[in-house]
């Protein structure tokens, strides 16, 4: 191939397969993707895991935007039973993030909300730190000092024997 002609012309072929074979790839991957748009979804228990493995790591804010995504996934149909069981856990994980984030007063929103749900449950000053102790406390001095709800008034609620 000392021909300067022929190798320019069999340059410019391969170049021109090359970039129709690239093209060709990026077209399968993309109508791949499509065809697949769950294949990078999570289930429920992975997202939670996820959301305990960034809360434990620091991460707050991606905690934040795990739960986004927790709650987005929850709220689908078919998951109902889920959804409530993560009420709770929900609740405690954004009141953990946003009280490290500085946000103190919508973490002590976030934990009433929780001890609504949970009423006799603590928090691990060793676990936790202290602005979120602080908000646990916070929360859970606002639930104490508030008149109950009716939904509280009702779960509480045990008719008298003779009622029957």
């Amino acid at each position: 191939m000392s021909d300067p002609v022929l190798r320019f012309e069999v340059g410019k072929l391969m170049s021109g397969l090359q970039r129709r074979l690239t093209k060709i790839a990026i077209a399968a991957s993309l109508l791949g993707a499509l065809h697949h748009p769950t294949a990078d979804a999570q289930t429920l228990p992975e997202l939670f895991q996820k959301l305990k493995s960034d809360v434990y790591a620091g991460s707050w804010a991606e905690a934040l935007r795990t739960l986004g995504t927790l709650q987005t996934e929850a709220a689908k149909p078919g998951n109902e039973d889920s959804r409530a069981k993560l009420e709770g856990p929900i609740a405690f994980y954004r009141g953990v993030c946003e009280a490290n984030l500085g946000q103190s007063d919508a973490a002590v929103e976030s934990f009433v909300t929780f001890l609504d749900i949970r009423p006799n449950a603590t928090i691990d000053s060793a676990a936790h730190s202290k602005e979120t102790v602080a908000a646990f406390e916070d929360a859970r001095t606002t639930v104490a000092n508030r008149s109950p709800s009716l939904a509280v008034t009702y779960r509480s609620f045990e008719p008298s024997p003779e009622a029957s």
